[in-house]
Formats: C-alpha cells, structure tokens, sequence
C-alpha cells in the first residue's frame, strides 16, 4: 500500500473513531471522510461498507485485547483473572455506542475477524479451564458462552436509562452464576 494510501486509512480509522464514540456506528460515512480529509470515494476504497469499517476498527481493539489477555494467565487467582478479561472484554464492546450488538453480529461470521475472534475464544477457554482446575467455575461453562454473556452484558449496559454502574452489577450477576457450587 502507498505511504499516502496508508496515511488516509489510518486518519480515517482515527476519525471514525471520534465519531462512532459521539454518534454511534450508525455515524455518517459522509462527515467521517470530510473531518478525515479525503473524498467519500477515498472512504469506500478502504471500506467498501459500513461493516468493513467497522471490522477494521474491531480488528485493532481485539488485537489489544489479546495482548492483555496473553498476560493475564497466571497472574492472579483463576476467578480474578476470569473477571478482568470479562471486564475486558465488556469495556471493548462498549467502546462505541451500539458496538455491542454489531459484536454480537459479526463476532462468529466475519472473515476479517476470524482470526482474531479465535485467538479471544482461546483465551477465554484457557482462562475458563484453570478456573475449572482450581473448581472455582461450573465445569459445564463454554468460552463462546461466556463471550456471548459479556457482550450481552455490554449491550445491557448501554441502553436507557444510562447508569455508570450496570455493567459492573451485570457482571457480578453473570459471574455469580459461573460459581461453583
């Protein structure tokens, strides 16, 4: 990719982050690529849907994701581990107004993100198999499950009325229901 085409995809990922965080993910594609500087043919280029913007800006949050998560193991008790990358994983998916429920619709059918939904779903079921080790976590939870409740959980969270703490009080009743007992 040219250095000025490489330029302009990053300057649009950046804006459309400005903009997905004060609109949504239903933002205007049309006032991204203004404040970003180029043209909407330029936008559609990189991004030929809203979807693939979308994957695009998903790819680099999961990408973090699973750096933090690779450090996570063996760093704390099973269960405290477990609730800081589901704390993770509820802060990326509510990154953006709305991200929550594109997650949950592209998290198992993009191409794009395969890659990296794996890597979190390993991370997760590595997480989740100590966890089960230690007998802390029901031996019967599944790591996709538990991805899909978090970001139930950030969808949750994000719809009126906003209140700061609901995602916290969610994830204690989420987590106290993976509890052994």
């Amino acid at each position: 990719m040219r250095v000025d085409a490489r330029r302009n995809r990053e300057r649009l990922l950046t804006v459309a982050g400005v903009h997905f965080a004060e609109h949504g993910t239903g933002a205007s594609l049309e006032n991204i690529a203004q404040d970003a500087g180029v043209g909407i043919g330029t936008l559609y280029r990189h991004f030929e849907t809203r979807q693939m913007l979308i994957e695009a800006m998903l790819q680099t949050s999961f990408e973090r994701l699973v750096e933090r998560g690779n450090e996570l193991a063996g760093s704390s008790t099973p269960v405290d581990e477990l609730t800081q990358w589901s704390r993770w994983l509820i802060a990326a998916a509510m990154s953006y107004p709305n991200m929550a429920a594109w997650t949950a619709r592209i998290i198992h059918s993009s191409a794009t993100l395969g890659a990296v939904c794996a890597e979190l779903t390993s991370i997760t079921e590595r997480l989740l198999a100590r966890a089960r080790a230690a007998g802390t976590v029901r031996p019967d939870t599944r790591a996709d499950d538990l991805v899909s409740l978090v970001n139930a959980v950030a969808w949750a969270a994000q719809q009126p009325p906003v209140d700061t703490e609901r995602a916290e009080r969610l994830l204690g009743v989420l987590l106290d229901g993976l509890l052994a007992r």
